[in-house]
């Protein structure tokens, strides 16, 4: 990461108590490079090698660091492209442009990216949250008629107000603590949900338990839980006693409300609307995709803290969203409705399936290929209703299911209440963002209040 001088910027009082911040060209604060990329691009990238950073790297992800890339370049295209090392800033200035991102790793950056080093009069964190809070003026000169683009002289060019280097870290400490609460909370919601998926591919898609027992070998889970399994498999594929069926005897598919635009609105009158948008890519719920209607709707469109959606639409190029399913969060109320671009699986009476295991079924395992298979559609890939009736599944005990939904239901509700306190945390950040950067408040003010929810 680039380096600071020492404080040589002076803090002079307004007569109100605020600072007067020191005017600088950006250039004036650090050095700024563009990218490169070797060309034809297509003809480097490869699936091993140096990690290529492209601008999808950094929107898809809320990090304040990269440390991962969807793809890489070949090593003897380094020299001709840009090095990036764990530390150093980077920011887009095309595609998306105006996002600061630190990086994580050793890797290389395109000509769509512009690296800040050798910072003089500024530290890199107070930087990163700087650009954050300048990114609507810095966009705002940039060019493009499809997209804009950010030159580099752009930003060279781009005046900012900054005050000492003690009250910048001061600041960044702040501001980053917030964010460091969050990136551990969505790392902890990773790992409790690794945990869940883990459990169930050993015990539903790998049947382990069956094989080691059919095996001789020792039990690996606790005496009540090991019972539970059988100790053979029919056909090297079916473990015996389990029950081999269509999944349309044991669930119950409902098409969701076909709403107008007209009928949203906002939060504060409307009823909450899960939608296509509710439904991560690969599965589980995207808190972000909420909406709010004010219109009618039936009791069959409505939908409760623990009900299972399944995506009927896609309209994503590589189908990432079609037959995944996510369980609606106790966060989002008691009662809410979903959209056409759904369905609701409910289990059957006498099945044994419940929401929580089919939901790991269709997100995680074969038997959610199967189903999406069923998918047609040449600009919009449309999921049939039938895709729920045909197709087999490997249905075990009643009391299996059970076992796991009482593990899975508890890192559910977990990351749920993660989730609400990591909005409640970013929700802050934005709040003192623009006041701390700005001068308006000092940090002073503020450092006990963040301190008591980090």
């Amino acid at each position: 990461m680039g380096t600071c001088d020492k404080d040589s910027s002076e803090e002079v009082p307004h007569s109100s108590g605020t600072l007067q911040w020191r005017e600088f060209v950006f250039s004036e604060l650090c050095d700024i490079r563009r990218g490169a990329s070797p060309r034809p691009i297509h003809e480097w990238v490869s699936c091993t090698g140096i990690p290529w950073i492209k601008i999808a790297d950094a929107t898809s992800s809320p990090c304040r660091t990269i440390y991962q890339t969807n793809e890489k370049i070949r090593p003897s295209g380094k020299t001709k492209s840009v090095s990036v090392v764990p530390g150093d800033l980077i920011l887009s200035n095309s595609a998306t442009p105006g996002i600061p991102k630190f990086v994580g790793m050793d890797a290389c950056i395109h000509d769509g990216w512009l690296l800040l080093r050798n910072f003089r009069r500024l530290d890199p964190m107070f930087c990163y949250y700087l650009l954050t809070f300048e990114r609507p003026r810095i966009v705002s000169q940039g060019t493009g008629s499809v997209f804009t683009n950010l030159k580099i002289d752009i930003l060279k060019n781009h005046i900012v107000r900054v005050p000492s280097l003690s009250e910048q870290r001061a600041i960044a400490h702040i501001l980053s603590a917030l964010d460091d609460k969050i990136e551990l909370n969505r790392r902890l919601i990773e790992s409790l949900e690794a945990i869940a998926q883990a459990i169930f591919k050993d015990w539903f898609i790998d049947y382990g338990p069956v094989r080691a027992k059919a095996e001789g070998q020792s039990a690996y889970l606790p005496e009540y839980l090991w019972q539970l399994f059988p100790s053979s498999l029919e056909n090297d594929f079916h473990p015996s006693e389990w029950i081999y069926d269509q999944i349309g005897r044991h669930v119950r598919t409902t098409r969701g409300l076909s709403y107008k635009g007209s009928g949203l609105t906002n939060a504060s009158n409307g009823i909450v609307l899960h939608n296509l948008k509710s439904i991560k890519a690969s599965g589980g719920y995207n808190y972000g995709g909420l909406k709010h209607y004010m219109g009618d709707y039936q009791k069959a469109h409505t939908v409760k803290p623990g009900d299972l959606i399944v995506a009927n639409t896609d309209l994503t190029s590589n189908n990432v969203v079609i037959a995944y399913s996510a369980l609606i969060p106790s966060s989002t109320g008691q009662r809410g409705i979903f959209s056409h671009h759904l369905f609701k699986l409910d289990p059957t009476s006498n099945s044994p399936l419940s929401r929580t295991w089919l939901h790991y079924a269709i997100s995680y395992s074969r038997f959610g290929r199967s189903i999406r298979n069923y998918g047609n559609g040449t600009t919009v890939n449309m999921l049939p209703a039938d895709a729920f009736e045909l197709p087999l599944i490997s249905i075990p005990p009643k009391r299996l299911i059970q076992s796991f939904d009482e593990l899975a239901h508890p890192i559910h509700e977990y990351s749920d209440l993660l989730t609400i306190e990591s909005k409640t945390l970013a929700d802050i950040r934005d709040r003192l963002l623009p006041k701390l950067i700005s001068g308006e408040i000092r940090v002073k003010d503020v450092e006990d209040m963040v301190e008591s929810v980090t």
